[in-house]
């Protein structure tokens, strides 16, 4: 992987504790006397800077609580969850078969539910909004990405939206619970979007697609997801 998770780095400072809690029993069982008390109150003091850094480095892996107004949605296959609007409503694999559910994602996108059902076939989760804003329903998709080995790059990203007709903007990297994630701006047609490529806990990559028809909306979303992401 390019780039460890948080959690990975939490588990290697608990290591380091682990090493320097038995170097401390070895050396009170071989030394006596001062010396072997200053070696020892040393241990002790570098155990304990030590186990500072480890509660600051699993404060920082530990995602933000879902705030007001939102919802923590969670995608079945990559297990990537994090907070979207709370009015919004969402479709994973586990729904294509309930109606109700369908159909309003049919409604939303102006299409028939088989065409919902066909068109997420292959996605994992699709949150959207009830309310259309210009005709144009903000939504957030997840979609495994399959044979994903570490961190996309700004090139491979940037093919990916171009592929699609977009025309990609700013790559970027945030730091998240999961380690860091990449993400890139585009616009395409009317849309207003970011891509966020993470892995989660599991190791399954996802890409997390935002989009709106404002970027200063899409970036809210964007920010939300990626302080509550795990």
């Amino acid at each position: 992987m390019i780039m460890k998770t948080l959690h990975r780095t939490t588990a290697a400072v608990a290591a380091v504790l682990l090493s320097t809690s038995l170097a401390a029993c070895s050396q009170s069982k071989n030394n006596t006397g001062p010396e072997a008390s200053s070696a020892t109150g040393q241990t002790t003091q570098a155990a304990e800077q030590t186990s500072t850094q480890a509660a600051s480095t699993q404060a920082a892996s530990t995602p933000a609580q879902t705030p007001a107004g939102y919802q923590s949605i969670s995608a079945p296959t990559t297990s990537i969850s994090f907070a979207v609007p709370e009015d919004w409503v969402t479709l994973t694999q586990d729904d294509l078969q309930d109606d109700y559910v369908i159909n309003i994602f049919a409604n939303a996108l102006n299409t028939d539910p088989d065409s919902v059902r066909e068109r997420f076939s292959s996605v994992d989760l699709m949150s959207i909004s009830p309310d259309g804003t210009n005709g144009f329903a903000e939504n957030v998709t997840v979609s495994p990405t399959t044979g994903a080995t570490s961190l996309p790059t700004e090139e491979m990203m940037s093919q990916n939206i171009e592929q699609q007709g977009g025309a990609a903007g700013t790559y970027s990297t945030r730091q998240t619970s999961l380690g860091d994630a990449a993400t890139l701006t585009y616009t395409l047609s009317a849309v207003q979007g970011i891509e966020i490529a993470v892995e989660s806990s599991n190791g399954e990559w996802g890409l997390i697609s935002v989009s709106t028809t404002d970027a200063s909306r899409t970036q809210e979303l964007a920010d939300t997801i990626l302080q509550t992401v795990h």
